[in-house]
Formats: structure tokens, sequence, C-alpha cells
């Protein structure tokens, strides 16, 4: 069995709501991963919030190189969905030009 056939028996095994851990993958954070993952983006990871002061955050890269990397860019757990990753992709996308120069508001 392939390590591709591995992944996707993982997303299919649940444990208690979660998947098999043995990829270190809970269900929701596979979910946020595909999401992006079809959108062009790469799943950095989940910035857990404070109740009342801080939100928490679902991390993702952006394809577009800039000359110090590419930017990681956030979008609340709450809201995401795969038009919120697609927006926040498109509009970090607007905001630098080809070559990796970001644009002038002037």
């Amino acid at each position: 069995m392939t390590q591709g056939n591995n992944i996707v028996r993982a997303t299919t095994t649940r444990r208690s709501g979660l998947a098999d851990r043995r990829f270190g993958f809970a269900t929701e954070e596979m979910h946020f991963a595909a999401v992006i993952a079809e959108c062009g983006g790469t799943y950095v990871g989940v910035q857990k919030g404070i109740p009342g002061v801080a939100e928490t955050l679902v991390l993702f890269n952006s394809s577009v190189i800039t000359p110090l990397g590419r930017p990681t860019l956030a979008v609340a757990r709450h809201l995401f969905s795969l038009a919120a990753v697609k927006a926040r992709l498109l509009e970090s996308a607007e905001k630098f030009k080809p070559g990796g120069q970001i644009e002038s508001k002037e």
C-alpha cells in the first residue's frame, strides 16, 4: 500500500471523532488542508485563540513568492470556507506585482 492510499484511508477511519492519529492530523485539520490545497495554498496550522480575547485562526501560505518568502495568511476558524480562503489568496496576490514587489496604494 502506498503512502497516498494510507492518507485516503486515514481520512475515512474515525476514532472518537478523530482521523487515524498515525498521521498526526485531526479530521478538522485534514479538511482545512484539503480546502486550502484546492485553492492553491499550503496549510500551515491552527493558531489557538483565547476565549473572549482572540479568535482561533487557520494559517496557510500563499503561492505568491516575494523577496521575503511566501506570505502566511489566516482565516478565522468560524469563518473558514472555500470562498474565504480563495478571497484571502486573491487579496494577497493583488498586493504583489509580478517580480515580488509590493504595490503602493498611492
